[in-house]
C-alpha cells in the first residue's frame, strides 16, 4: 500500500501533523509521500518545505488515483474527496471547526472514506454524526520541546505568554486587569525563539476555541508552564488537556478569578507547577502514542 498525504506548503501545527505521519509511515518500513497544494493550483515543490526538513519526507508531483492508494486528507480538503474516483480516503479530523466536509456534499455514508480523529473533540463529532469508520491518530509536539522538557535549569520570570490570535478582546481584558505583569504574545518568532521565551514564562494562557489539541498550551506545559484556558472546543475535554478544570479552566465571564489564578500561579509557582506534571507526562508520551496508531492504521 502506497499512501499520499496531502498537505499545504506552510508551517503551522496542522501541516507539521501530516509531515509527522509522512516520517512514521516511511519510519516504519511504509511507502508514504507528500503531495503539496500546489501541484493542485498549478505550482510544482520539489523539496519539502524547509521547517520539515527533520522527517523522513518523500515528494510525489502528481496525486496518484489508484485501488492501491491512500490518499489522506485533512478536515480542510472536502473539495477533494469528490475528485477522488479509485484511491481509498482516510479524512484527517485534525480539528473540526475549520473543516469543509460537509459543504461539498460529503457524508458519513460514503463507505470509501475512514476517518482518523486528532482529539476526543474530533471523536464527539464524529459520534454525533454517526460516522461510520473512525480511528484515533493524534499528533504529538516536535522533538526540540521534549529536549527542552529535560532541562531543569529554567529561569523562570514573572510572565506570561499569549497567543495574540486567539481570543483577542478577552486576552486583552485579562491584561488590563493585570496591569504590573508582564504578558508576552507569542508571534512573529521562529521555534526557538517560542521555546526560549515559554522557559522564561511561568504562565500560558489561551482563551481561543480549540477546534483540536492545540499545540501552543502542551508546548508551553512542556517548558514547565501553568496552563489556564477556558472550556471551548477540545478545551472542555479533560482527555485532550488533563488539568483541572476547577483551578485552571474558566468560563469567558470569569475575568477576575483568571486574574486571581494569574497572580496566584506567579505568586505559588514552585507549587501550582506540580499540578501539570500529569498533562507534561502525557505530552512526552504522545509520539510513541502516535507511532503505534499509525502502525495500526496503516502499516
Amino acid at each position: 500500500m502506497k499512501v499520499i498525504i496531502i498537505s499545504p506548503y506552510y508551517e503551522t501545527g496542522g501541516p507539521e501533523a501530516l509531515h509527522q505521519l509522512c516520517d512514521a509511515i516511511n519510519n516504519n518500513g511504509g511507502d508514504a509521500y507528500i503531495w503539496y497544494y500546489g501541484g493542485y493550483y498549478g505550482e510544482n515543490y520539489s523539496k519539502p518545505h524547509p521547517a520539515y526538513k527533520e522527517y523522513n519526507i518523500k515528494l510525489t508531483p502528481e496525486l496518484i488515483d489508484k485501488k492501491e492508494y491512500v490518499i489522506v486528507l485533512p478536515e480542510s480538503e472536502g473539495k477533494m474527496i469528490p475528485i477522488i474516483k479509485n484511491a481509498k480516503i482516510y479524512f484527517w479530523w485534525l480539528s473540526v471547526d475549520n473543516n469543509n466536509f460537509f459543504q461539498y456534499g460529503n457524508t458519513f455514508t460514503n463507505l470509501n472514506i475512514h476517518h482518523l480523529y486528532q482529539s476526543n473533540y474530533a471523536l464527539w463529532h464524529l459520534l454525533n454524526n454517526e460516522a461510520i469508520y473512525y480511528q484515533p491518530l493524534f499528533d504529538y509536539i516536535n522533538d526540540e520541546y521534549v529536549k527542552n522538557s529535560l532541562d531543569s535549569e529554567y529561569n523562570k520570570e514573572d510572565i506570561v505568554c499569549f497567543n495574540p490570535r486567539k481570543a483577542y478582546e478577552c486576552t486583552y481584558e485579562i491584561i488590563k486587569l493585570l496591569p504590573d505583569i508582564k504578558f508576552v504574545p507569542l508571534t512573529n518568532m521562529s521555534r526557538s525563539e517560542v521555546i526560549n521565551t515559554l522557559k522564561k514564562s511561568k504562565v500560558y494562557i489561551d482563551f481561543g476555541y480549540h477546534p483540536g489539541k492545540e499545540r501552543f498550551p502542551r508546548e508551553a506545559a512542556l517548558t514547565n508552564n501553568c496552563i489556564i484556558s477556558g472550556f471551548r472546543g477540545s478545551a472542555i475535554f479533560y482527555n485532550d488537556m488533563p488539568i483541572d478544570p476547577l483551578k485552571y479552566k474558566f468560563n469567558l465571564d470569569q475575568l477576575e478569578s483568571v486574574a486571581d489564578r494569574i497572580k496566584d500561579c506567579l505568586e505559588n509557582y514552585d507549587e501550582r507547577i506540580k499540578d501539570f506534571s500529569l498533562y507534561k507526562s502525557v505530552i512526552i508520551n504522545q509520539k510513541e502514542e502516535f507511532i503505534n496508531q499509525v502502525k495500526q492504521s496503516f502499516l
